[in-house]
């Protein structure tokens, strides 16, 4: 009787009075159903929110790869709620993908881990026990003279990097640096599209173009390390640029609306600037990872 004469509820959540018939809070959209707050449900919850057919990450993913740029045009359309943000969704992506790379199952380097070469005082010990020994006994004299000091450090990595730990720990600064330059890498790509359809458009909208489109690389690059750890041939190293091309054609072609010779053109100037810019970005991580090597 008396939930005949108040028939409204109070949403647990947001704390907004609505009618105890709706499914669902029309302020904040929490269920009208009361769940047991235990693992099963939890577990449920995720699976259900992630990995549904309506997921945001399944439709997100979808569009994403059958419909080149459609989902950058419909996020800056404001088309949001159903499409995961392109820096989520970037961040997902390429954590899958470098984590891919940290896990090579065939990589013949792989035995020496078990030395435990990580980023810590260990490697040093690791590192020192190969070759510090030898190089500890040179009778070099200190000198204050910068240029010497330089030499001698420069002597120091060089040894370091030619040592098996050495090398373990090189890469494993790649691809930290790699990572982690890839967040100033992305804005200057964008800033580059930017100068070259820059008519009639905003930055914002050029980043959010690139983020995308380095997400499909990165799913490009997933699929063939995967086939590479399966068949080790050369021929999907051309055939996986070659459509790592194909793909910035395709993107530019559908988003800027370019006709296929103005396109083709565009293609050209963009992979010279960004062949600019990947030099640079190349050079600084190789510098930072041999600078930080000890």
């Amino acid at each position: 009787m008396s939930s005949y004469n108040n028939p409204n509820i109070i949403c647990p959540n947001c704390e907004n009075e609505f009618s105890s018939e709706n499914n669902y809070c029309p302020n904040c959209g929490q269920a009208n159903k009361a769940h047991r707050l235990n693992f099963k449900y939890i577990v449920s919850d995720f699976l259900s929110a992630n990995f549904s057919l309506d997921s945001k990450i399944l439709i997100t993913l979808k569009l994403l790869l059958i419909s080149p740029a459609t989902l950058t045009v419909e996020f800056l359309s404001g088309k949001r709620m159903k499409y995961i943000s392109p820096v989520r969704l970037y961040l997902l992506i390429s954590f899958v993908y470098f984590f891919m790379l940290s896990i090579d199952p065939f990589n013949e380097e792989k035995p020496f881990e078990s030395d435990n070469v990580v980023f810590s005082d260990s490697t040093d010990s690791i590192i020192e026990n190969e070759m510090y020994g030898e190089y500890l006994n040179d009778s070099l004299e200190q000198e204050s003279n910068e240029d010497e000091y330089l030499e001698k450090a420069l002597i120091s990595k060089t040894r370091i990097l030619k040592t098996e730990a050495g090398s373990i720990v090189f890469k494993q600064l790649l691809k930290k640096y790699t990572s982690i330059g890839m967040f100033i890498l992305i804005p200057l790509t964008a800033l580059l599209f930017f100068i070259l359809f820059y008519k009639g458009t905003f930055y914002i909208q050029h980043l959010i173009f690139s983020i995308h489109l380095q997400s499909v690389i990165f799913i490009l690059f997933i699929i063939f390390n995967i086939i590479e750890w399966i068949v080790d041939s050369e021929v999907f190293f051309y055939l996986e640029w070659s459509l790592f091309i194909l793909i910035l054609y395709i993107w530019i072609k559908k988003y800027y609306k370019r006709s296929y010779l103005k396109t083709a053109w565009k293609l050209f100037q963009f992979l010279n600037g960004y062949l600019i810019l990947f030099i640079f970005f190349f050079t600084v991580v190789l510098l930072l990872s041999f600078i930080n090597l000890n």
